[in-house]
């Protein structure tokens, strides 16, 4: 009888833990149609992918995994952007010719170094540009952006994003 208790102690929470997620499946992934970025002190801002989020919910059902692993794993699929560093990307995106930026680097030279360390931007003669990955990183941040005030977004057949 003992030993009966003692498993039954131990797998109470990991059960209850699966009958929520279960029972709350719906409304947890509903929760990221409502809140699909955060903003934190900081200057930073938190984004979740709904799809993401939702194959981590089944996939954890599947593995009956932990409801602390489970949130671990969704924030884990969460973006972190640096508000300054988007507002350099958005200052260079569709700029052919670069820009200067002078009060970027006089208030964000941080921004400036951590986007020149990741390689999204580049200087060139005083200008600054973004590169491939840059350009890319800011198309996904303004299409997440708009999706998120509800524009609808369309890729054409030459897959770029029309709105």
């Amino acid at each position: 009888m003992d030993n009966a208790i003692k498993l039954l102690t131990v797998i109470i929470w990991p059960v209850t833990a699966l009958v929520i997620l279960l029972l709350f499946k719906a409304q947890i992934i509903g929760l990221t149609e409502l809140i699909r970025s955060v903003e934190a002190p900081g200057g930073f801002k938190l984004f979740l992918d709904r799809e993401k989020v939702e194959k981590i919910i089944e996939e954890g059902t599947k593995e009956n995994i932990s409801i602390n692993e489970l949130t671990e794993k969704i924030l884990n699929s969460a973006e972190v952007k640096d508000t300054s560093e988007m507002s350099i990307l958005r200052a260079l995106f569709d700029e052919e010719g670069g820009r200067f930026l002078w009060n970027y680097r006089k208030y964000l030279p941080g921004a400036i170094k951590s986007l020149e360390d990741k390689g999204h931007i580049e200087k060139r003669d005083k200008r600054y540009f973004l590169t491939a990955a840059g350009l890319a990183t800011t198309q996904k941040y303004l299409i997440n952006t708009l999706a998120n005030q509800g524009v609808s977004i369309a890729a054409t057949p030459d897959k770029s994003p029309q709105v």
